[in-house]
Order: structure tokens, then C-alpha cells, then sequence
């Protein structure tokens, strides 16, 4: 074989958020333990990652080619790599190849996207290569080394997670390919470039082989279904999860799978403004514009509310429906994307409260909601004492979809 026909990179890229914004579960329509149902590994029939409807945005993104889905960034680089004739190219997913190989390589090849090597994750625990490798690749390697490759099954070893999955696609794909000395990497995902970076760096500078490894973090862009497609998706996982534990009951407990059913669950108790409030907060007390030469603000004011509690108590929940007076004392501008009101010392249900404040709007950009407020430290400016404000709002729950198991919360 003639060094034209022995490549010296490998260029490794992921499909979710990498080059497609697949969509997520929603934190507006469910809460956190059923998203968390929803996409680990084992609790349902096939989770929101295992099912390739997750995948379905319908026929009119289809027809216009999932125009705004795509990461704009990692399809550059896949595209200045798919130019390089020293390298070999691979889409490397997490997801599994019998339900997905069909969905997103008639994605990628729509988009005009090629690679030399599509990996999946395999149904069982050998890697059968002959799915794996694309005749594209033979102008590189040569067709009787192509033959001799797809030809290959790889025993793997027990992975528990997705990162050791694709640390042991990459690193046989390295012994197949002794020649290559470079591995670039493009991850939406932190976590899974540090260990996978670690794992590369062991593999190949362990060997005396690399001349450099370089990982690429791309920003993950956070997208979601429109709210009823995803009621319709998450719909059917239960059907389906649900159907299966009536027809095989055995296999479910052997599986150790129960009936799941969706259930209103109180999200938070907060004090919630009406639109009188925000129009009178939004006048008196406006955010800044976030172009200057804006003639509206580019804020979004829906939802605006001062966060109390996650579990309340039984006296704020017998408050439910009180009248609440407050007066903004303070704003911030916090991440430059939300916009916060502080409130002067309140005294609710019984218990007082010198720490609370508004989140009153956010970059219509971000996409609308707000950050959990337990986790933030807002840099207050004080508001003039004439220009400090008074409104009512009401105490009241918000509640959202989550999940019951067998009949038990």
C-alpha cells in the first residue's frame, strides 16, 4: 500500500449538538425527575435518546433540511475536514445503530455531509465493521484494504456509559490505522472530552505515536420540539412503554420496569404578577435595550415571578390565593441575559423574607424562562428611592407535568 493510501488523522465528530441541535426534553413542560426518567438509560421501554422519534421534526423541516437545526459551526468543520485527503473522517454516535443508522445518515447525506466512517452503537457487543465502513473511504485507503477492514467484528468490552463506548470504537479504529498520529475531536459535551481526551492521550502518546490530540468544545445550543409535538412524543413513549409491561409482565420485572403515568406535580410556590404589575414594573423600572439603536427591547416579560419554595410548607400552601404587596428596591442585569428586581423585606406565611427577588424578563434570545434562583448571587444596583415602585402580586403554586410509578409518587 503506498503512503497516498495510509492517512495520518482522525477526525472525530459527534452528531447530537455537535452537528445537529437535537431536540431535548423541555424543563418548561416537565419536572426534573421525569426528564430524568425520560433519558436514562434504564426505567423506560426505550428512553427519549433510544426512540428515533425524538429525531422526527416533521415533514416540513424535513422539506426545507432542517433548516436552523444545524450547528453551523460544527458543519463547517466537517466540511473543511471532508476536504482534507491525509484524513479520515468519522460521525460518531451514542446512539444505537438499528433504530438510528437509516434516520441520520439520510440526515447528514440531504445536508451533503460524507464521512469515511459512520459509527452506531451496536445492539449487542461486537462491532461488525462491514456497517460501519463507507465506500467513499476507498479513494484513501484502497479497495482491497476497504474489503479487509468491513470485513472485521470487534469483541468489545462491557461499556457502562457512552464515552467508553467511543473510547473503544476510536481506539480499535487506531489499530486498524497505525498510521495516523493526529486525532482531533469536535464535542458539544465537557465531560465526554475530558475522558475520552484522557483515554486518546494514553492510546496513542502511550505508544509514542501522537503528534498532537486537539478537542474542539462547541457550544450546546439547548433546542426543543414545539410544546405539542413533544406532549405527542412523550405521549407515545408511555403508550408503548406501557403496552409492552401489559403484554409481557415477566419480562418487565425481569427488566425491572414499572407502569408509568404523567401526574400534575407542584413545581414551586411564588408570589406571580398579573399584567398590570409587569406593565408598571416594565415602565418604571425598564431593562436596559440590548441594541441601542432598538426601537423595542429585546426582552421577553412572560412568567415573571419571585421564586419562594420547592417543597412548601402547609402554611404556604393554605396561603395560596393571598395578596402580596411588594416594593422594588434594586435591579441586575444578571448574564447579561436576565433582568432581576429585588423587593424590600416581606413577611409571608408566617416567615420573613429579606432575600427575595422578581425575575422579570429575559433575552428573548435565550429562548424565555429563567435560571433557578437557588443557584444564583445577583450584583444589585440600588434604585433611587424616587424611582422605587410598589406592586401586588398573588401567592400562588405553579405546577407541571411529572410522573407516577405504579400509582406511587
Amino acid at each position: 500500500m503506498s503512503l497516498t493510501h495510509a492517512p495520518i488523522k482522525l477526525n472525530v465528530f459527534d452528531f447530537d449538538g455537535t452537528l445537529f441541535k437535537s431536540p431535548q426534553p423541555n424543563p418548561q413542560l416537565w419536572n426534573m425527575d421525569f426528564i430524568t426518567l425520560l433519558t436514562k438509560e434504564k426505567g423506560l421501554l426505550k428512553n427519549w435518546y433510544q426512540d428515533k422519534r425524538s429525531l422526527d421534526l416533521g415533514e416540513e423541516a424535513e422539506l426545507h433540511g432542517w433548516k436552523n437545526w444545524w450547528n453551523s459551526d460544527g458543519l463547517r468543520h466537517a466540511r473543511e475536514s471532508m476536504k482534507e485527503h491525509d484524513s479520515l473522517n468519522l460521525l460518531l454516535s451514542g446512539r444505537k445503530y438499528s433504530e438510528f443508522h437509516q434516520v441520520i445518515t439520510h440526515m447528514i447525506e440531504k445536508n451533503g455531509l460524507i464521512f469515511d466512517i459512520i459509527g452506531f452503537v451496536p445492539e449487542k457487543d461486537i462491532l461488525d465493521w462491514q456497517f460501519y465502513y463507507k465506500p467513499i473511504i476507498i479513494s484513501k485507503i484502497g479497495r482491497d484494504r476497504y474489503n479487509m477492514l468491513k470485513g472485521y467484528k470487534t469483541k468489545m468490552y462491557i461499556f457502562t456509559n457512552i464515552n467508553q463506548f467511543k473510547e473503544q470504537f476510536i481506539g480499535t479504529l487506531l489499530l486498524q490505522h497505525p498510521s495516523i498520529v493526529s486525532v482531533n475531536v469536535w464535542e458539544d459535551s465537557l465531560s465526554c472530552s475530558v475522558t475520552t481526551k484522557k483515554f486518546l492521550e494514553d492510546k496513542l502518546m502511550g505508544t509514542k505515536r501522537a503528534e498532537h490530540i486537539r478537542f474542539i468544545d462547541l457550544n450546546l445550543e439547548l433546542s426543543f420540539f414545539e410544546p405539542f409535538k413533544e406532549w405527542e412524543f412523550v405521549l407515545g413513549l408511555l403508550r408503548d412503554h406501557n403496552a409492552y409491561i401489559n403484554s409481557s409482565p415477566e419480562s418487565a420485572s425481569t427488566l425491572g420496569v414499572s407502569r408509568v403515568s404523567l401526574a400534575r406535580k407542584i413545581q414551586y410556590v411564588g408570589v406571580f404578577f398579573g399584567e398590570d404589575a409587569i406593565n408598571t414594573l416594565r415602565f418604571n423600572c425598564p431593562p436596559p435595550k440590548r441594541n441601542k439603536n432598538a426601537i423595542e427591547y429585546d426582552w421577553s416579560f412572560e412568567g415573571s415571578y419571585i421564586f419562594l419554595a420547592v417543597n412548601p410548607t402547609t402554611r404556604l400552601l393554605e396561603d395560596r390565593g393571598s395578596i402580596v404587596t411588594v416594593k422594588v428596591i434594586a435591579r441586575c442585569i444578571y448574564e447579561n441575559r436576565y433582568y432581576f428586581l429585588k423587593v424590600e423585606k416581606l413577611m409571608i406565611a408566617g416567615l420573613s423574607h429579606d432575600e427575595l427577588f422578581i425575575m422579570l424578563a429575559s433575552d428573548i434570545r435565550s429562548g424565555g424562562g429563567f435560571p433557578d434562583p437557588r443557584s444564583i448571587n445577583p450584583d444589585w444596583e440600588r434604585i433611587p428611592i424616587e424611582r422605587q415602585v410598589t406592586v401586588r402580586g398573588i401567592l400562588a403554586t405553579k405546577c407541571i407535568m411529572g410522573h407516577v410509578v405504579n400509582g406511587n409518587d
